[in-house]
């Protein structure tokens, strides 16, 4: 980072419980707020919280990542977690999806029911909601602090958002003094990291099809000898091909070494009445898949005016993001391209049909294709894009002493735009059948308006008498938002120089437009009383009244409330003289808080118009939906002891927590008589529990102050444990009908004599991986398939275990049980800050510790692998050949599906260094004498190596990246 910084800011005390506490509202530097936690309504004194949080200073962040925060976050704080999405890897346009304390709601409802993630905390940015994508691209140099909020004391003030906790980020406000520019410049190389890739070269992949025997024809003998024929052909062709060094690296295509860089400035300035800001940002972040990327452009301003006793500040804000994704298509697609094909033909130009075979029997069985043609030569487009206006205004209001009233408004609007073209020269148009000749081509447009209203108003009084000291807070909050969703698909475009939706022929065939419209309302109330005796013994109590539009008539409204209780240990008598003891807090809570992330109307009986038929001048209609005027919130009741410990002059720290969140009322589907027209309706029937501890623990183990010389150590852990406690008939019903659907599904594909071979990815068949179930008792991240026996070393065949306990080789969907958990027993972080004269060392750790993993990469790409494609290497070194084989995988000629089964699920334990800073900075004396205040050279390294247990393909549709960041920090 290159910052320009002009120094100077206003300190304003008050006096707090006896202590002097800083007024955050007059200060930038987030160092100091150490003592304050932010809720984002209003602020508490550390020292009378009895609640659960965690606050993140800007300077923290930037000691892990100078351009991710929430990857950032996640490092301070084990319960804050991103979960790592194997699919999308370290896709810039992919939103990550987050956890705190675990999942509090059942996966696998449909769009309709809910289009947003329900598991997902709520973000609070500069006191109003926002989206994780607002966060998500938002510089990381404007933040001034993040904190946490996770159990009732901390979160119930926020009611029915608040059961997944609540992420409060704030940001900088313009400094007063005369015009100060702050320039900020980031830059980034990133390689893509496809070291989990372990593919078959060119001699392996034909030796291995060779083995498999699919160069011996699969017809009755006396019909097979034109087939036969043409087989041996195809090998003596790839095997010249082979013997002649085509050995093609395909998953090296798509890819490329790429460089981002970001420019942030700020201009700040003015006096005690007006100050004022100005911001620009642009960040130009180029994926490691070829031409994807996130481009971010950003303008705003501030402006603080105070009158006597009364500020008034507006903030405004033009974010627009362009988000191209790769025109290369899915990484797995050249994962599978055979190595024996040539990368380009004699003239030099990719070709899209890479082996049509030498005749009927084979040309379309063995044909692939490649992407580089249509991402070369062709206009195929993939992009979208948002442009977000916000303004937010507040007026603080000092009454009288200790009496304070702030009010706050936040106008949004949101405009998204998607645009997807495939040429009619594309890969998936070349086998269209010559009837449809003309409709080739499609392009899919996506359009949605967003408008958001946020208002909240907050009185707070603050009186000490004697040893007295009461926080009283009431206040309420409306909030508004619309969302208007459209898209459609045309075809038939004569060629992709034409690229635009008027110059298709008509609608994709058998589609019409689609879209929906939403409006939910939300209204509250909420009140606070803190209270702290002599500064040593603690009480909380917080009482919010929500109405939402979400739920049913009858259950609009509903109460959320937490209390707490507290002591300061250190400020007692016997402790005050004790020297080594400067911290000991026990603190414990309880409360309930509610979640309405859900469809706003699925609790209203809601109609379907029939766009293809008139009746008389009109449409008709279905219902298509049954309405639940009952339907309420689900709730969690949070329940948490902690305790915050620092010793030896703050020089070993610790803090921890133990939880226990019961989540009651879980939207799920109920099943009804068919003969009413429907399946299901959404109604409250299931909870779940999630308990567990949090513990972080830092200490400076060294230090000598004459050498500068500073060492300190850190490291956290999260335990959690999830049970699903009731569940509904109609969950019930699911578990029965998935085996049901699996077995069917495998009589199927006996019955149609579908093998391996003939399907593409086995991915796409359901059998293949473990089908979500949920059962009362079990974790909603429990693994569920057959348990295995192993390969049976005389046939190469399963040995199964039935629900009854006998061997089988016969596979069964109703032999399924839970065989693993993906949660790891334990997972955190730990690292090092040192400091060493004038550099510092930052080093950050993150490892996973038990729980399983079910291993697509071994069912998909080694057992049930399609050798008329590039697999993994396992396939040739790890397969059954012959009897008295002891192997782990079933025989390599077989084309036999296999299914689900405990073989697949592997123990994880995962160690990785994600973050690294290295910085020095020089000395202040040489600086002044060329007018600089700070210089500071710094190189962040992320994703730098991961080791695991478990060995498999990451980062399947695109690939994980490892990044390398130069930053260099100066102030004037």
């Amino acid at each position: 980072s290159l910052v320009f910084t002009f120094i100077g800011f206003e300190k304003q005390t008050v006096n707090i419980g006896g202590r002097t506490q800083i007024d955050v509202q007059l200060i930038t530097e987030v160092s100091e707020l150490g003592d304050v936690v932010v809720n984002g309504y209003y602020n508490k004194t550390k020292e009378s919280f009895t609640g659960a949080a965690t606050t993140i200073d800007t300077e923290a962040l930037q000691q892990v990542s100078n351009t991710n925060v929430l990857q950032a976050i996640q490092v301070f704080d084990p319960s804050f977690k991103i979960m790592e999405s194997n699919e999308f890897g370290s896709n810039p346009n992919k939103m990550p999806e987050i956890e705190v304390r675990g999942k509090a709601s059942f996966p696998g409802l449909s769009e309709n029911e809910i289009r947003s993630n329900p598991n997902q905390p709520t973000f609070i940015l500069d006191g109003f909601e926002v989206s994780v994508e607002k966060i998500y691209d938002l510089d990381i140099n404007r933040i001034a602090s993040v904190t946490i909020l996770k159990d009732a004391s901390a979160t119930a003030i926020y009611g029915s958002r608040a059961s997944n906790g609540v992420v409060v980020v704030e940001t900088k406000s313009p400094e007063k003094g005369r015009l100060r520019v702050n320039y900020t410049f980031d830059g980034t190389f990133s390689a893509p990291d496809l070291s989990d890739y372990n593919l078959l070269n060119a001699a392996e992949k034909l030796e291995a099809e060779r083995l498999a025997e699919l160069y011996v024809s699969r017809q009755v003998a006396g019909d097979n000898y034109n087939e036969q024929l043409a087989l041996d052909q195809l090998y003596n062709k790839n095997l010249q091909s082979v013997r002649s060094g085509v050995n093609t690296d395909w998953i090296a295509q798509p890819v490329e070494n790429a460089f981002s860089h970001k420019h942030s400035l700020f201009l700040e300035g003015g006096d005690d009445v007006i100050r004022y800001g100005l911001e620009a940002n642009y960040n130009d972040e180029n994926g490691v898949m070829k031409e994807s990327g996130r481009k971010r452009y950003a303008l705003g301003s501030m402006l603080s005016y105070r009158f006597k006793n009364i500020t008034f500040k507006n903030h405004l804000s033009v974010t627009k993001v362009e988000a191209p994704e790769s025109p290369y298509g899915s990484f797995s697609e050249y994962a599978q391209l055979n190595p024996y094909y040539q990368l380009k033909d004699e003239n030099g130009r990719y070709t899209q049909v890479l082996s049509s075979g030498l005749d009927s029997y084979v040309a379309t069985s063995r044909r692939q294709y490649s992407r580089l043609y249509d991402a070369t030569y062709l206009a195929n487009m993939n992009e979208s894009k948002y442009t977000n206006i916000t303004n937010n205004f507040s007026i603080d209001w000092t009454l009288l002493e200790g009496l304070r009233l702030k009010g706050n408004v936040s106008f949004q609007l949101q405009s998204d735009a998607s645009d997807r073209f495939s040429s009619p020269e594309s890969i998936e148009f070349i086998n269209t059948p010559e009837e449809d000749f003309n409709l080739r081509g499609s392009y899919t447009v996506g359009n949605r308006e967003m408008s958001m209203i946020d208002g909240n108003m907050v009185l707070s009084y603050f009186k000490q008498i004697n040893k007295h000291f009461v926080n009283a807070v009431v206040g309420g909050n409306i909030q508004e938002q619309k969302v208007d969703d459209e898209s459609y698909t045309a075809q038939g475009f004569s060629n992709d120089r034409l690229r635009h939706v008027s110059f298709g022929a008509q609608f994709m065939e058998d589609t019409t437009p689609t879209g929906f419209e939403e409006t939910s309302r939300l209204a509250g109330a909420f009140s606070n009383i803190n209270y702290s005796f002599d500064n040593r013994y603690l009480a909380d109590v917080s009482l919010r009244i929500d109405g939402s539009s979400k739920f049913g008539k009858n259950q609009r409204t509903a109460p959320f409330w937490s209390a707490g209780l507290g002591w300061n240990i250190h400020n007692e008598s016997f402790f005050k003289d004790n020297n080594n003891v400067n911290e000991f807090r026990l603190r414990a809570n309880v409360g309930e808080t509610g979640g309405d992330n859900f469809y706003a109307y699925q609790a209203l009986t809601t109609y379907k118009y029939i766009t293809d038929r008139n009746y008389r001048f009109n449409n008709g209609a279905y219902i298509k939906a049954l309405g639940n005027e009952d339907l309420k919130w689900q709730t969690t009741l949070k329940r948490n002891a902690g305790v915050d410990v620092a010793l030896l002059n703050n020089r070993l720290m610790v803090s921890g927590n133990y939880y226990y969140d019961t989540t009651k009322d879980l939207l799920t589907q109920v099943t009804i008589a068919p003969s009413i027209g429907f399946s299901s309706f959404t109604s409250n029937m299931g909870d779940v529990l999630n308990r567990g501890y949090e513990i972080n623990l830092s200490g400076v183990v060294f230090r000598n102050i004459p050498k500068n010389i500073s060492v300190s150590l850190f490291a956290n852990v999260r335990h959690n444990t999830n049970e699903i406690q009731k569940i509904s008939e109609a969950l019930k019903e699911y578990n029965q009908q998935a085996a049901q659907n699996q077995n069917k599904e495998v009589a199927k594909q006996k019955e149609d004599n579908i093998k391996v071979n003939n399907v593409k990815n086995a991915n796409d068949l359901e059998s293949t991986s473990p089908v979500l179930q949920f059962n009362e008792g079990e974790s909603i991240y429990a693994i569920y398939a057959v348990p295995s026996l192993g390969i049976d070393p005389v046939s190469g065949k399963e040995i199964f275990l039935d629900r009854f306990g006998n061997p089988t080789m016969t596979w069964d969907a109703r032999d399924q049980v839970v065989v693993g958990e993906e949660q790891p027993d334990f997972e955190g972080y730990f690292g090092t800050n040192t400091s060493i004269g004038n550099w510092s060392i930052n080093l950050s750790f993150n490892y996973r510790l038990g729980g399983q993993i079910y291993n697509n990469t071994l069912i998909n790409r080694v057992e049930n692998a399609n050798l008329k494609y590039n697999v993994d290497k396992r396939v040739l070194e790890q397969r059954w050949t012959q009897p008295g084989d002891i192997k782990p995988y079933k025989s390599i000629a077989s084309r036999e599906f296999t299914r689900a089964s405990s073989r697949f699920v592997e123990d994880e334990n995962m160690l990785a260094l994600s973050s690294a800073r290295v910085s020095y900075t020089f000395n202040k004396d040489k600086l002044q004498k060329v007018g600089l205040q700070r210089l500071k050279l710094s190189m962040y390294m992320s994703d730098i190596f991961r080791v695991s247990t478990v060995k498999q393909e990451r980062g399947l549709s695109y690939p994980f990246a490892r990044t390398v960041s130069f930053s260099l920090q100066t102030n004037f």
